[in-house]
C-alpha cells in the first residue's frame, strides 16, 4: 500500500491513460491530489495486482469520498477506515454482494460520457431562461450563493465549502465554479475541474422551485461557451439517468464507459427525513434539520 499526496497519475494504472475510457475516474484522483485540495487521496494494490484508489474529504458524510476499485481485497482492506463514513465504491464489473462487507447497498448504475465542445448540439434543442445571468465564482459572498445552491439542489445535509473552498482559492486555472442568478437570486450552479484538457462536470444543481424553468439550460451554455474561451475542447460528465444518457447522446455525448455503484451508510443512527444522505449522527439537533457534524 502507498500513501501518496501529490502523485504523478501515470503511476497509477489503469485510470492514467490517453485512452477516454475511466477519464472521470481520472479527473477525480487529479482533483484529490491537487496540492490546494482537502482531499486526500490513497492506493492500494491487492494480491491478484488489481489497485484501489481511496478519495477521502475532511468530512465523514461527503459525497465525494469514493473508492475506485474492481477487487473486493481492496474494497475490504479500507473498510475499517471507512466503517463511519458515508462513500460509494465504483467497480467496473459487478461485485459480488455476499462477498462484500456490511451496510452495503446497491446504488444503481452510472454512465461515463465525453464530448468534443465544438461538435455538441446544444442550441437548437435547449429552450432557455432570459433573466438568467451567470458567472465565475470569485468572491466569498458568491462562494457563499453557490455552496447554498448546489446543497439546496442535492438536499445536502452538510456543508459542500470545506470540500470546495482549498481549490477554489487555488492558481484559478483547473478548478471552476459556476453560478447562475435568476432575478437577482442564486438560483444554479456546478464545479468544473480540467484535467488532460477535458472539463469534467461535477454537482450540477438547481435549487427547489427554480427548477424546468430553463436555467440549468442557461447555465449549461455559458459553461460551455465559458469553457471554449479558455481553450477547452472536450467536456465530460457522469449519469446515472437513462433517459438523460440518451438525451445527452442526441445533444453530441458519447459514452465512454461506466461502472457499478455500491452504497455505504455509517454504522450508526441515521435520520432520513434530513435529506436524501439522512443525517448521519444521533445528534439533539436532527429535529431542526441540522447535523452537529461530530460524526
Amino acid at each position: 500500500m502507498d500513501s501518496i499526496l501529490t502523485p504523478s497519475l501515470e503511476n497509477h494504472h489503469p485510470l492514467a491513460s490517453n485512452n477516454e475510457k475511466n477519464w472521470m475516474q481520472q479527473n477525480r484522483i487529479a482533483w484529490a491530489v491537487h496540492p490546494d485540495s482537502k482531499l486526500t487521496y490513497r492506493s492500494y494494490v491487492s494480491t491478484f495486482g488489481n489497485r484501489a484508489h481511496l478519495i477521502k474529504s475532511p468530512e465523514a458524510f461527503s459525497a465525494l469520498n469514493r473508492l475506485i476499485t474492481n477487487d473486493v481485497e481492496g474494497l475490504r482492506y479500507f473498510s475499517d477506515e471507512l466503517q463511519k463514513c458515508f462513500y460509494t465504491v465504483c467497480s467496473e464489473n459487478p461485485l459480488e454482494k455476499d462477498k462484500l462487507p456490511e451496510g452495503f447497498t446497491q446504488g444503481g448504475y452510472s454512465w461515463e460520457m465525453i464530448a468534443d465542445l465544438e461538435q455538441l448540439k446544444l442550441s437548437e434543442n435547449l429552450v432557455t431562461h432570459k433573466k438568467v445571468s451567470t458567472l465565475l465564482v470569485t468572491t466569498e459572498k458568491q462562494l457563499e450563493h453557490w455552496t447554498q445552491v448546489v446543497e439546496k439542489g442535492f438536499g445536502l445535509s452538510y456543508s459542500l465549502r470545506d470540500d470546495i473552498e482549498g481549490i477554489w482559492k487555488a492558481d484559478g486555472k483547473q478548478a471552476f465554479l459556476f453560478l447562475s442568478y435568476c432575478d437577482d437570486e442564486p438560483a444554479a450552479g456546478c464545479k468544473i475541474y480540467i484535467h488532460q484538457g477535458v472539463a469534467a462536470v461535477y454537482g450540477f444543481a438547481t435549487t427547489p422551485g427554480k427548477q424546468k424553468q430553463g436555467i440549468g439550460k442557461s447555465l449549461a451554455l455559458s459553461i460551455i461557451q465559458t469553457l471554449k474561451e479558455k481553450g477547452i475542447t472536450k467536456i465530460a460528465l457522469t449519469t446515472d439517468n437513462k433517459k438523460m444518457k440518451e438525451r445527452y447522446e442526441e445533444y453530441g455525448c458519447r459514452t465512454i464507459g461506466g461502472y457499478h455503484r455500491y452504497v455505504h451508510p455509517p454504522q450508526i443512527t441515521i435520520n432520513p427525513a434530513i435529506s436524501a444522505f439522512g443525517c448521519l449522527c444521533s445528534c439533539k439537533q436532527a429535529d431542526n434539520k441540522e447535523c452537529c457534524r461530530s460524526c
